[in-house]
């Protein structure tokens, strides 16, 4: 994959910063085994819980954060999944 090549939103650059965080905190997700599960993850920290305020994912740890939804976009469960995550990662990493 070359550097201006996107794949889900995501430049090379951009997956290789995820495969570096994912590397650094590879933890597996607890108790997040169905998809709707997995698609609550990402909301929760996608979006705040009290409107105008910031959400959860800024609180959060960049790499533990970037580890989760690394783990939740390679969990092949969705596509719906899929994007939530690298939506998710593009916004913490960017």
């Amino acid at each position: 994959m070359k550097n201006n090549e996107i794949t889900d939103g995501l430049t090379a650059d951009q997956w290789k910063e995820a495969q570096r965080c994912f590397n650094a905190r590879p933890a597996p997700i607890r108790f997040a085994d169905t998809v709707n599960s997995k698609q609550s993850v990402i909301n929760f920290y996608l979006n705040p819980l009290i409107p105008e305020t910031m959400p959860t994912y800024q609180s959060m740890n960049k790499e533990r954060m970037v580890s989760i939804c690394y783990q939740l976009y390679h969990s092949k469960e969705t596509d719906t999944l899929k994007e939530s995550a690298a939506k998710l990662i593009k916004l913490i990493i960017d």
